[in-house]
């Protein structure tokens, strides 16, 4: 179990992130925005009965930002 305020994956220009939240029981939980491929290229999995909750969500949501979940 993870938990964070804000979080984000690829925030700045050129960057690569990757994140995966694999299993059953395994979550993480941002109270604020999970930012996903701000600036750069951010990958967010949520496989095998993994969780993910958050107090809103931004995917590529800046020119040259890719985001993937």
């Amino acid at each position: 179990m993870a938990t964070s305020t804000f979080s984000s994956i690829g925030d700045l220009a050129s960057s690569v992130g990757t994140v995966t939240v694999d299993g059953a029981g395994s979550s993480w939980t941002a109270s604020n925005t999970l930012s996903v491929g701000l600036l750069g290229s951010g990958t967010l999995n949520i496989i095998g009965g993994g969780s993910v909750s958050n107090g809103g969500t931004s995917i590529g949501s800046s020119p040259g930002g890719t985001g993937i979940v």
